[in-house]
C-alpha cells in the first residue's frame, strides 16, 4: 500500500441527530414488539429501553458512514498495478504497509 487520502465529505448533521432518532425508533419497535407478543408493562418498558439503545447505536453509525470522512487507499498490486479504493475506515492500515484486498476491501496482510 503506498498511500491514503483523505477525502472530506462535505455533508455534516448535528452531532447527534443518528443517535437521537435511531433510539426513538428503536424505543417505540421494542415497546410495540413486546406489546403484540403479550409482554407485560414491565417487560415492554425493558424492551423498550432496549430497543432505544440498540437504535443510537445503530443510528449512530449509520450517521458516521453517510457524513464521515472516505479514504482513498492507494495499493500495488503484485502484478505491478496501482489500485484505488475507496472505503469508511482504515481498519489498522497504514501507509507503507502490506495489505490485501478482500471483496472491495483493504486489509491488513
Amino acid at each position: 500500500m503506498t498511500r491514503i487520502d483523505t477525502i472530506a465529505s462535505g455533508r455534516s448533521a448535528p452531532s447527534a441527530t443518528g443517535a437521537i432518532l435511531g433510539g426513538i425508533v428503536g424505543a417505540v419497535a421494542g415497546h410495540e414488539i413486546s406489546d403484540h407478543t403479550g409482554g407485560s408493562k414491565g417487560n415492554q418498558n425493558v424492551a423498550a429501553v432496549a430497543g432505544a439503545a440498540a437504535g443510537a447505536m445503530a443510528g449512530n453509525a449509520i450517521q458516521k458512514r453517510t457524513t464521515g470522512d472516505t479514504y482513498d487507499i492507494h495499493v500495488r498490486m503484485d502484478d505491478g498495478r496501482t489500485v484505488v479504493i475507496n472505503q469508511h475506515d482504515l481498519g489498522g492500515v497504514r501507509e507503507n504497509t502490506y495489505v490485501r484486498v478482500v471483496n472491495g476491501k483493504v486489509v491488513v496482510r
